[in-house]
C-alpha cells in the first residue's frame, strides 16, 4: 500500500498533501531553522538503513499502527554512523496527524550536529480522536562521508500511532495515576421454598366395647305385710259383770 496514501487518508499525490500544509508552511526557513517543507516528500521511496528511529513507547508501522491514547508523550530518536558524513544539512523529525504535518509538533537541527544522534519528543493531543493516524518520520541531509552508499539524502522509517481511548500504553515521562471503580453487585439469589404437605389420612378404627350390665328389673313396690301381734287380753272384773 502507498504510504503517502495511508498517512494521507487518500490523498491522490504529494503535491495535493503539499498543497494541504500550507497552512502550517509558510514559507522558506531561515538559514539557521530547520526547513520542514521537504517532509512530505520524505514519506515517498525507499528507506535508508543508515538512518534509524526508535520512539518511547514503541511504534508501529502504517499498515499496523500501536494503539496509543491522547496525551501521550513520544520520545524520539534518530541515530546514524558518523562516518556516513562529512558534514550534515540538517536533520528534521516529521510528525504527521490524520496526513497533515504538523510543525509545532516537529522538530529538527540546522545546521545539523554530526553526533551520531538526534532526540526529541512530542505529545499526542489530547483532543485527538479515536482512530486518528500519528505518523512520524525522519530525514537526513549533508555531505556524504566514504561509508555512505547511497546518497546525501537519508529517511528513516516510518513509525505510525493510532489513537485509541482504551490503551495500557504508559511512557517514561508521564506519571498516570489509575483508579480504579469498584462496583459492588449485590445479587438478591430469591430462594422458592417449595413446602410438599403430604396428606396423610388417618383412619382411626374405634371399637365400640359394650359392656353389659346387669339387668336390673324394677318390681313394682309391693308394701311388705305388717304383723300385728295382739296380746291376750284378761278379762277384767268389769268385763265380767
Amino acid at each position: 500500500m502507498d504510504v503517502r496514501r495511508r498517512i494521507g487518508r487518500g490523498m491522490a499525490a504529494v503535491g495535493v498533501l503539499i498543497g494541504a500544509l500550507g497552512v502550517f508552511v509558510t514559507g522558506a526557513a531561515a538559514d539557521n531553522e530547520p526547513n520542514f517543507q521537504p517532509c512530505p516528500a520524505a514519506l515517498q521511496g525507499a528507506r535508508d538503513p543508515g538512518l534509524v528511529k526508535s520512539t518511547e513507547p514503541s511504534g508501529g508501522t502504517v499498515d499496523d499502527p500501536a494503539p496509543i491514547a491522547p496525551g501521550t508523550v513520544v520520545q524520539v530518536t534518530l541515530t546514524w554512523a558518523v562516518t556516513d558524513w562529512v558534514a550534515i544539512d540538517q536533520v528534521v523529525d516529521c510528525v504527521f496527524i490524520g496526513g497533515e504535518l504538523v510543525v509545532a509538533l516537529s522538530a529538527g537541527e540546522k545546521p545539523g550536529v554530526n553526533d551520531g544522534s538526534f532526540t526529541h519528543a512530542y505529545t499526542i493531543p489530547t483532543d485527538a480522536e479515536e482512530g486518528t493516524l500519528v505518523c512520524d518520520v525522519g530525514r537526513l541531509s549533508g555531505q556524504p562521508g566514504a561509508t555512505n552508499a547511497t546518497d546525501d539524502t537519508h529517511k528513516s522509517n516510518i513509525v505510525c500511532f493510532e489513537v485509541s481511548a482504551d490503551t495500557s500504553t504508559t511512557t517514561t515521562s508521564t506519571t498516570s495515576t489509575s483508579t480504579t471503580s469498584t462496583t459492588s453487585t449485590s445479587t438478591t439469589s430469591t430462594s422458592t421454598t417449595s413446602t410438599s404437605t403430604t396428606s396423610t389420612t388417618s383412619t382411626t378404627s374405634t371399637t365400640s366395647t359394650t359392656i353389659q350390665q346387669p339387668t336390673t328389673t324394677t318390681q313394682p313396690f309391693v308394701p311388705e305385710a305388717t304383723t300385728t301381734t295382739v296380746a291376750p287380753t284378761t278379762p277384767t272384773i268389769e268385763d265380767q259383770v
